[in-house]
């Protein structure tokens, strides 16, 4: 049931050298950062600190970091001026970031040459250690970045506990790629026009620092001027306003998904016409263009996109947007964009301090159970060494008294992954604050449950007995209380497979909720409509085929909803036939 994703993090700061041969070169071995180990980094003293939907565990020193997460704080709040906080990700648990610095990753990263082919003189050339990188699963994330703690230190933003300074490129955390993962992730899914202009708009992003610790927080956000295509097609609008401009209609870029198919000059044109879009609701838009944008990316976020629902966000069709979008080009490319702050700043307080002995063996042994999941992909050959060392490292916490339940979870996904999982079950039926802490760590005990019932129903005909879904459905339950996490809705679909009888009405509320959080999922948007209409509520099974299909980008899939929704329809004229009304003729 992991699904873990990966992201290398793009950060302005100067990179460490890698060790060897660059990436791709015969014989390198990308080695993700791994730090288990006590004896790897002897002697660093790690701060810990937590705000809200972000925890962090730091190796560099107190004015660094504070300094860091000032950068962070201030990209977050000039995210907020021109994305909602409603349309970023949102995640069941906080978001762990690790800084580590620069001036020990080296020395780490040595060692771990050495051992990977001990007394091998070429080990340092052929291990290539990764930097940067972020480890995604449904419930949360983990991130680890290597910062340049030496130039930091000579650095008057990093430096200055007030505030004072500015803040330049070189310094800014600036990653379009994490940016566009905190929008593609958020449930449920927004329009592709939408995460590849606000990503747009963020890569011209201007970032800024004020004079004094209480200004430098209250900023909105500026932008560079719109590049279009390229500096020199901006260039030439520049001088010839009235010139040729390709565009495509608005029923293109306005559709759920990017149109795969197309050409290479046409994804150019859809891209810089989405960031184009985006900026000119957030300028020219008319009066209240953010919350008229936000209107229509909301909508877009549980129905199918219409002209009409888009004239009742903007008070135009179409052909006037496209008319708009032209006019608004030229001078676009011409000048900055400011978009003033639209809420209070997000003033973060992370109480910085030392971290205990138990926070740093939390943090550590989950990120290092992440990384064996990139190791299994990219190194399986490498994969019984490292995981060694992960089991040793958490198994010897264990013994030694350790019993934070987010460490039990750790271990217990360690043991389910990696060869031992009836030890892991059993870990989490031991401690039952594990599987509270984590909702992944939850899943995973109720899949083992459900596997476990299919194996002894107590239900007719060997389907499940009603105790048995009833306990298999709060376990489920339990993991969706935070945010919604499609394995849970999928293991309920499951569970429903192999019921004696239909699900009742609030078992099928909650797979249709499924099917609308997650509606590029074909097969959970069928399994839920296909229920509906077997209960006879052929307007809701209409309902979720229609979103399925605007959002559907497999054929195979689509064949599957077009079937359903010819079957809604059937069922929808008849009910119709018999209240008496007059058959209508559906509209292709």
């Amino acid at each position: 049931m992991n699904n873990l994703a990966r992201w290398s993090l793009a950060v302005l700061l100067p990179a460490l050298p890698a060790l060897g041969a660059a990436p791709g070169e015969g014989g390198t071995v990308m080695m993700p950062p791994f730090f288990v180990e006590e004896r790897l980094i002897d002697g660093i003293r790690w701060l810990y600190g937590a705000d809200g939907d972000l925890q962090v565990l730091s190796g560099c020193t107190s004015d660094t970091t504070a300094g860091f997460l000032r950068q962070i704080t201030l990209q977050r709040n000039e995210l907020r001026a021109f994305i909602p906080d409603e349309f970023l990700l949102h995640a069941s648990l906080p978001t762990t970031l690790i800084i580590f610095p620069a001036t020990l990753k080296r020395t780490m990263d040595q060692a771990l040459a050495r051992e990977f082919e001990p007394g091998d003189p070429g080990a340092q050339r052929r291990f290539n250690p990764m930097n940067d990188l972020r480890l995604s699963e449904p419930d949360s994330s983990y991130i680890f970045i290597v910062y340049d703690d030496a130039a930091a230190a000579a650095d008057p933003w990093t430096r200055g506990a007030d505030g004072a300074g500015s803040l330049g490129r070189r310094w800014a955390v600036h990653s379009p790629a994490y940016v566009r993962f905190l929008l593609k992730a958020r449930v449920p899914a927004l329009p592709d026009w939408y995460v590849s202009g606000c990503v747009g708009l963020y890569e011209a992003m201007d970032f800024r620092a004020g004079g004094n610790s209480e200004e430098w927080i209250w900023q909105g956000a500026s932008f560079r001027s719109d590049p279009w295509l390229s500096d020199g097609d901006a260039s030439e609008l520049r001088r010839h306003p009235e010139g040729a401009r390709p565009l495509v209609p608005m029923r293109e870029l306005l559709a759920a998904r990017y149109p795969s198919s197309k050409t290479e000059q046409y994804r150019r044109v859809w891209e810089a016409q989405a960031e184009l879009f985006v900026r000119w609701a957030l300028s020219a838009g008319g009066d209240g263009g953010p919350e008229r944008l936000q209107r229509l990316v909301k909508g877009a976020t549980s129905a199918r996109t219409t002209e009409e629902f888009f004239y009742s966000c903007f008070g135009m069709d179409y052909a006037d947007a496209l008319d708009a979008l032209s006019d608004f080009l030229p001078r676009a490319v011409g000048r900055t964009l400011y978009v003033p702050p639209t809420a209070a700043p997000e003033i973060l307080n992370f109480g910085l301090r030392e971290a205990t002995a138990s926070e740093v063996r939390r943090i550590k042994g989950e990120w290092s159970r992440r990384v064996l999941g990139v190791i299994r992909e990219d190194n399986p050959s490498l994969l019984p060494h490292f995981a060694g060392k992960v089991r040793a490292s958490l198994d010897g916490a264990l013994a030694r008294g350790e019993r934070d339940p987010d460490f039990l979870a750790s271990l217990a996904l360690f043991r389910i992954e990696n060869g031992s999982p009836v030890d892991g079950v059993q870990l989490l039926e031991q401690y039952p604050g594990a599987p509270a802490a984590r909702p992944m760590a939850r899943l995973e005990l109720a899949q083992r449950h459900l596997l476990d019932a299919l194996a002894r129903p107590t239900g007719t005909k060997g389907t499940l007995g009603d105790e048995q879904a009833s306990a298999l459905m709060r376990e489920i339950s339990a993991s969706l209380r935070d945010a919604p996490i499609e394995a849970a809705y999928r293991l309920a679909a499951k569970v429903f497979e192999h019921l004696g009888r239909d699900p009742d009405p609030s078992e099928r509320r909650m797979l249709a909720d499924g099917a609308r959080q997650f509606p590029r999922d074909s097969r959970l948007v069928v399994q839920a409509a296909s229920w509906e209409l077997r209960a006879g509520d052929a307007e809701d099974a209409s309902r979720l085929v229609e979103f399925g299909l605007w959002e559907c980008a497999d054929p195979s899939e689509s064949q599957k909803l077009l079937v359903l929704e010819n079957l809604a329809r059937q069922a929808l004229a008849a009910a119709s036939l018999q209240n008496g009304d007059r058959p209508t003729t559906a509209s292709p």
